[in-house]
């Protein structure tokens, strides 16, 4: 882990630092809770509540893989959103240039504080530790039923670059 930590200080006093193996329990929560929202966009997808959250060895795995971490905001010491980030590095091929980017892969702010700006600096926290990767572009997908987090993502600057399309048969 590395010595990763901003400080934030908006009325409420947020620190970003990167997970510990002790956040686990609280991030956890915050994994069911956004679990919970996706079930109820995609029932037939998802298995129910009994296996919402994350196993702890997925969380020691990616907050002990160098290309790997999760951000944590905190208020005190409650935590109180999350971004799970994983670097991608896409080979050259014959059309493509290679490109290492981050995956956003779960970017989660607790209900009550949405809306605060926590997910903005969280948001920052990101970018600001892509940047200390040396890395250029930040990726995510969102669903398309979302449209709490698409406002939010392009209000801070993402742009829609593709659409996945799904049929059930």
């Amino acid at each position: 882990m590395s010595l990763f930590m901003l400080e934030y200080n908006l009325k409420m006093d947020i620190q970003i630092r990167e997970a510990k193996i002790e956040d686990y329990d609280d991030i956890n929560a915050l994994y069911k809770e956004v679990d919970e929202f996706h079930f109820e966009m995609k029932p037939n997808r998802l298995k129910g509540p009994g296996h919402f959250g994350r196993e702890k060895q997925h969380f020691e795995g990616v907050i002990k893989n160098k290309n790997s971490t999760i951000l944590v905001a905190t208020q005190g010491t409650a935590i109180v959103g999350f971004a799970e980030l994983v670097i991608e590095n896409e080979p050259e091929s014959n059309f493509l240039h290679p490109e290492n980017h981050v995956e956003i892969e779960f970017f989660v702010v607790k209900e009550s504080y949405r809306g605060s700006g926590v997910g903005r600096l969280l948001m920052r926290g990101v970018e600001d530790w892509a940047k200390a990767k040396k890395i250029k572009a930040l990726t995510l997908n969102a669903h398309s039923a979302n449209e709490m987090a698409l406002g939010f993502y392009q209000k801070n600057g993402y742009k829609i670059t593709s659409i996945n399309l799904r049929k059930d048969l």
